[in-house]
């Protein structure tokens, strides 16, 4: 979403330690497969098929880019399913093999992917947030006043509740748009979210509502979500309701 590009980045958080919570299998059911580590260290291969989304790439983008797919690859390879390139369609999403379902995330300097077969779960959502806080003012266009005044109120600060809210909805349409091939703006969904998640106690739960959701269920979307030191970390599953996904 374009408003990723306000969130400001803070190199000096400890890799290492949001590293070790997004492989701990707190974010997601079992089944989910995830891969992650500094962009730096990442040795990475860049595929001709994917070449073609970089012809215009800065230096940055172009780690970026193949980093996430390297992890990308290693998450669904953890699952047994071999794969090599990753292309881009037209609208940027990832191309994933046949029977998978995976996400994608970088911030700061590390890169995530997670992935799982579709009869594990139907789509799945990856965001890693390394930020400071932000101001208020960005608060209208991520999240009605209602929505903000209620997670402000259960996590107790303002600036951390828009860092979560912000990371969910990101996550949220990571998972969203390979089901229905559309794009959805922040106040196209809702998300609720309750107390706990602080610097390595277990991750959260989130719940989601969207003006159209009544039209897609059976769908079941959860999420989780954690704090590590300042870097928000957020997980979200879609799986037919009923299902067991932990």
């Amino acid at each position: 979403m374009a408003l990723t590009a306000l969130t400001l980045e803070d190199p000096t958080l400890p890799a290492a330690a949001i590293i070790a919570v997004l492989e701990s299998g707190r974010l997601f059911p079992p089944g989910a497969s995830l891969v992650a580590g500094r962009i730096p260290d990442v040795a990475t291969v860049v595929y001709p098929e994917e070449e073609v989304s970089l012809a215009s790439a800065s230096a940055k983008r172009r780690r970026e880019f193949s980093a996430g797919r390297t992890v990308a690859r290693r998450a669904i390879r953890a699952l047994g399913i071999e794969v090599e390139a990753i292309p881009a369609r037209a609208d940027r999403s990832p191309v994933w093999p046949d029977g998978i379902t995976a996400s994608i995330s970088h911030s700061g300097d590390i890169c995530a992917a997670v992935a799982a077969r579709k009869g594990v779960l139907l789509s799945i959502g990856l965001d890693v947030e390394i930020t400071e806080p932000s101001g208020r003012g960005l608060a209208r266009y991520i999240a009605g006043e209602e929505e903000l005044c209620r997670a402000s109120g259960a996590l107790g600060e303002d600036g951390l509740a828009l860092r979560v809210l912000f990371s969910a909805k990101e996550a949220f349409f990571k998972a969203w748009h390979p089901l229905f091939g559309t794009w959805l703006d922040f106040h196209d969904v809702r998300v609720g979210l309750g107390q706990g998640a602080q610097n390595g106690t277990d991750a959260s739960a989130l719940s989601f509502d969207a003006p159209n959701m009544s039209t897609v269920r059976p769908l079941n979307f959860q999420g989780r979500w954690q704090l590590v030191e300042r870097a928000v970390l957020v997980g979200v599953t879609c799986s037919l309701s009923g299902s067991d996904t932990g």
